[in-house]
């Protein structure tokens, strides 16, 4: 009789969790949900786990199917005029970039005759790195979510912190892409010396820049280093500053002789 009474005392609860995991089967995730939806769906996850525990435990018998795993989140990071998120919702954009990058390191490797083996990663940086597996690909993926060649994007952050994450310049410019301060606030960075958010802000900087000076790769770069107010005020050219015209120079001359090194 106990059992009994003790197999009724649960039995709301073990409807409870039928209901939720067909409703899982019924509504399957979309790759496509916003943060908010996708922070929803973790919740509604993680209430059904409680429930398998529970039902485990006084329905030994019972089989409840547990629903399929989601899709790993697509690479979310915020374009160029989007407002940055923040809270929990930027949690989930940090999950979608880390879990896209480590990808990208980990994806299938190539044997390519007389190199070794080389994955997704060292293919687009043509066998260059920084000397961090986790770096490389942050830059990689950064660049390509934001429409810019992966060795640009290495060859200014090699020229900006020599790949030293917490190199800091005598005018304030911190972390691997060596931020300003208010750059890193204008695109929405809450820790400069966070990897991932210095490289994507880092590498939407340099997208508008190149965007606004008609894809003219000097000219991004000069505003990367001087401003583009201050390759406005010389007419779009690069400012007459001997640290701007060297800056463009080495970057220029870097990136050409990586692009043209043979896959």
């Amino acid at each position: 009789m106990k059992q009994v009474k003790g197999m009724k005392k649960y039995s709301a609860l073990f409807l409870l969790v039928v209901l939720l995991n067909s409703t899982s089967k019924a509504q399957p995730i979309n790759q496509s949900a916003t943060a908010t939806e996708s922070l929803s769906r973790t919740a509604v996850t993680a209430l059904q786990s409680l429930g398998w525990a529970v039902t485990a435990i006084f329905y030994p018998g019972a089989e409840i199917a547990n629903p399929a795993a989601p899709a790993p989140l697509p690479l979310a990071a915020a374009k160029a005029e989007a407002a940055p998120v923040k809270g929990a919702a930027q949690a989930v954009v940090n999950a979608g970039a880390t879990a896209y990058t480590q990808t990208l390191a980990s994806g299938p490797q190539t044997l390519i005759p007389g190199r070794g083996f080389r994955n997704p990663v060292s293919k687009s940086l043509k066998g260059q790195t920084t000397g961090d597996q986790k770096i490389d690909g942050l830059i990689v993926s950064a660049a390509s979510y934001h429409g810019i060649e992966p060795l640009l994007l290495y060859s200014v952050m090699c020229q900006e912190s020599a790949f030293n994450g917490q190199a800091v310049s005598p005018k304030g410019a911190s972390g691997l892409m060596q931020l300003m301060p208010a750059t890193a606030a204008r695109f929405g960075v809450t820790n400069i010396f966070d990897p991932q958010q210095n490289i994507y802000a880092g590498a939407r900087y340099l997208r508008f820049l190149l965007d606004m000076f008609d894809g003219d790769v000097n000219l991004a770069l000069a505003g990367y280093n001087a401003g583009e107010n201050a390759v406005k005020r010389y007419g779009n050219a690069v400012p007459p500053y001997p640290e701007t015209i060297n800056y463009v120079r080495k970057i220029r001359r870097r990136y050409l002789d990586l692009s043209s090194m043979s896959d």
